[in-house]
């Protein structure tokens, strides 16, 4: 009996001094495990907030280029209806259609705007004289070989 009595107080304080030289240790070890977990979390969240940020732009960016195109086909649509109302577009005309869009106020994107007409090659004197009598001196078509037709710009105004 006095065996025992003599070997359980000599496990007890081996066993005390195992955990109080243990508990600094574990404490480290909750705290970095603690402060890892929070560094995934934060760095989870600011992807989310950067992404977030990033979709936003797209979708602004989106948005903002669909509604300038949309201007610019009101622009098109309008010089369409100008030829099309026209039986012959002049370059008084065009020049007063033109400047009455007020392209540099209204529509800084458009750098030119133009108009080019479709002609057959048995055309071509008729068409060259008719611009020249408008006032466009020594206009010519290039090239100007036999072709089936030609596709000259005649009007080209830029901002």
């Amino acid at each position: 009996m006095s065996d025992r009595a003599v070997s359980a107080p000599a496990q007890g304080p081996s066993r005390h001094r195992y955990w109080q030289h243990s508990l600094p240790w574990l404490a480290v070890l909750v705290g970095a495990l603690v402060t890892l977990a929070g560094w995934a979390l934060a760095r989870h969240y600011a992807r989310l907030r950067v992404e977030t940020a990033f979709q936003e732009a797209i979708f602004d960016a989106r948005h903002d280029l669909l509604d300038r195109m949309k201007i610019y086909q009101q622009v098109l649509l309008g010089t369409a209806g100008l030829i099309r109302a026209s039986r012959e577009v002049s370059l008084d005309e065009w020049r007063g259609y033109y400047e009455s869009l007020q392209m540099r106020q209204h529509y800084p994107g458009f750098s030119m705007m133009g108009y080019a007409e479709v002609f057959e090659s048995a055309d071509l004197p008729a068409h060259e004289q008719r611009m020249r009598d408008q006032g466009v001196v020594d206009y010519r078509v290039f090239p100007a070989g036999n072709l089936r037709s030609h596709a000259a710009i005649i009007f080209l105004d830029s901002n």
